[in-house]
């Protein structure tokens, strides 16, 4: 067994409690899935016009309804409201992997 496959295991065994206690949490747990993205530099006439036809097919009656039925809270932000939230989550995220010392192995 190489040092990455035990790793892997060793990893994937540590994990498991935690994996368990977040499917008892399911579905109440909140999901945010932030969709679509435009590369960077796209002109913001593009950007609304995608927000645009991207709100109006996730409030089609037929949408919403699925998305409830698969117990999803259908939220449509602007690009704006998208742009702070994840400035937002970098800087909380940013100070929990400051403070944790938290870095990249290879």
């Amino acid at each position: 067994m190489t040092p990455v496959t035990r790793r892997i295991l060793l990893g994937t065994a540590t994990l498991a409690p935690f994996a368990a206690r977040a499917q008892a949490a399911w579905p109440t747990a909140p999901v945010r899935i932030i969709i679509p993205f435009a590369p960077g530099g796209v002109p913001a006439a593009i950007v609304e016009r995608l927000h645009a036809e991207v709100a109006k097919a996730a409030h089609q009656p037929d949408v919403a309804e699925r998305m409830q039925q698969l117990g999803y809270e259908l939220v449509v932000s602007t690009p704006a409201e998208l742009a702070a939230f994840q400035r937002r989550e970098r800087e909380k995220w940013g100070e929990v992997i400051r403070r944790g010392n938290i870095s990249i192995e290879n």
